[in-house]
């Protein structure tokens, strides 16, 4: 069965038929069935490392006919992407004009169009890290919580993150959004384990120590996108083994990186600044990852329009829109080049692309963003 977008949405559709049904979401041969059934991947099972909730808050499309539940994705995927464009405009509190360049620029993007090909996820992630931007600048720590909520879908690509939070709210001895995260989150819990007893623990089982059987690799022993998965391979052909010393150290160094950066935070503005560039620091140094999982870096892109724009730097924000747009479509030509998929793990580079965008917005004269109201202005 050839559908647009399920090639890897089969994966979370077939956990939430278990899920739903009382089996265990995680279990090789039970998912390979579900895949055969649909005409889609009977050599081997694609077991999701996404925990259950997940797949309750993705519940009402998940719980269509595969067929209808893939178009259906392809639609949020997109409508996804739009709402975290204007989440990213409401945190600088943006005028019309300003917001729709935001939003548009977090539209363009090559991993998007990855996105909706594959029927991946990372339109749900860079909507949960649009909440955790917004309401942290804006000071809503629901809207922190249900962010970080999202984001555990997979929390591998946001440890860095995370040490920023935590070493920012240490300091300031905050952490309202904690809170909120039991309120939010316990609900979902309670229902996974009621469907599925023990689905939470199979969820942690299986990040950890992952069910190899049924010719499943773990993702660590794959070559993946992340600089850390490269690493890893280019070792592997000199020593003829696959070493796990750079899956522990990258993201241990982009942890410490990313803390010193969020005990200088001292007040929620800084975070318009912060959050971007610890962003692309966690996804960097994250232990393995896929180029569909860059999407979410668009929250990076999204916000240096928006920056420029509050900074009274109009002219850069259009150039900066225009770079943006031409660098998506060079490393689309790039991609297209290849014919194995897996060449697109060999740009790992990609996130400097981003950064470079998100330090042209933010160079100059040292101003404020909280002084200059002309186009975006923050909280006030």
């Amino acid at each position: 069965m050839d559908i647009f977008g399920s090639f890897d949405f089969v994966q979370y559709w077939a956990a939430s038929q278990l899920l739903w049904s009382g089996h265990d979401p995680y279990d090789p041969q039970l998912t390979l069935a579900l895949q055969c059934a649909q005409g889609l991947h009977c050599a081997y099972p694609r077991i999701t490392y996404t925990p259950p909730w997940l797949w309750l808050i993705m519940s009402p499309v998940l719980l269509l006919p595969f067929a209808p539940a893939a178009k259906v994705w392809t639609n949020v995927t997109f409508a996804l992407v739009l709402v975290s464009g204007g989440l990213i405009a409401w945190a600088f509190k943006c005028r019309p004009g300003a917001a729709v360049l935001t939003v548009l620029a977090t539209l363009i993007s090559f991993p998007l169009i990855i996105n909706l090909v594959l029927g991946q996820i990372a339109a749900l992630l860079l909507f949960g890290a649009a909440l955790l931007y917004s309401g942290r600048v804006r000071g809503y720590p629901a809207l922190e919580a249900a962010g970080l909520i999202i984001l555990s879908a997979k929390p591998h690509l946001f440890i860095a993150l995370g040490a920023a939070l935590l070493a920012a709210d240490l300091r300031q001895r905050q952490c309202a959004w904690a809170v909120w995260v039991l309120v939010l989150l316990s609900p979902f819990v309670c229902l996974s384990e009621w469907l599925a007893p023990g689905a939470s623990l199979d969820w942690l089982g299986h990040l950890l120590m992952p069910k190899t059987d049924q010719g499943v690799v773990a993702a660590t022993a794959w070559w993946t996108g992340a600089p850390a998965s490269t690493l890893a391979l280019q070792l592997s052909r000199e020593h003829a083994a696959w070493p796990k010393w750079p899956l522990i150290v990258f993201p241990l160094f982009g942890s410490f990186l990313s803390a010193v950066v969020g005990w200088r935070v001292v007040d929620r503005d800084r975070w318009l600044s912060a959050i971007p560039l610890v962003l692309c620091l966690s996804v960097t140094t994250a232990p393995f990852l896929w180029f569909s999982d860059y999407l979410v870096l668009s929250l990076a892109q999204g916000a240096a329009i928006a920056h420029a724009l509050a900074l009274g730097r109009r002219t850069r924000a259009v150039t900066l829109f225009v770079v943006g747009a031409a660098f998506h479509v060079w490393v689309q030509q790039i991609a297209y080049r290849y014919t194995d998929e897996f060449q697109l793990h060999s740009m790992f580079w990609f996130p400097l692309g981003i950064l470079g965008l998100w330090y042209l917005a933010v160079a100059g004269p040292t101003q404020a963003v909280e002084s200059l109201p002309p186009t975006c202005a923050p909280r006030t």
